[in-house]
């Protein structure tokens, strides 16, 4: 059965200065909006795929943002950041973000997080 697929993700950290935004768009083991859980493979594999393939930034999923991923990367340990820890396996991004009024709004924290949408065929757990 395919579904769509949504995960949103505090962004963590915010570099002001050169408009970089930063947070886990996916983590391990950890249950999303949808009840499912992913593995660290399976993130690795998607985030992966992104770069390869997409590499856009898309604003509430319904139209690009005029923002770019400029760092990409699987947590290699649990790394301290702020009042969080990024968990080993988790798929951290950094963005910078072009547009002065989109900045303003994630400032604003109308946009406070990653969100990953997409289709998978999901099988009933057994």
């Amino acid at each position: 059965m395919a579904v769509q697929l949504t995960k949103n993700v505090p962004i963590i950290k915010a570099d002001r200065k050169r408009h970089l935004l930063c947070g886990v768009v996916l983590e391990p083991e950890t249950v999303d909006l949808q009840g499912q859980i992913y593995s660290a493979e399976e993130i690795e594999k998607a985030a992966h795929e992104f770069m390869e393939k997409y590499r856009n930034i898309g604003e509430d999923h319904e139209r690009p943002a005029d923002a770019v991923p400029v760092q990409s990367y699987i947590a290699p340990i649990d790394i301290p950041v702020q009042d969080q820890v990024f968990k080993k396996g988790s798929w951290v991004m950094w963005v910078k973000v072009n547009n002065v009024d989109l900045w303003d709004a994630a400032e604003a924290g109308d946009y406070n997080s990653f969100s990953i949408g997409g289709y998978a065929n999901v099988a009933p757990a057994s």
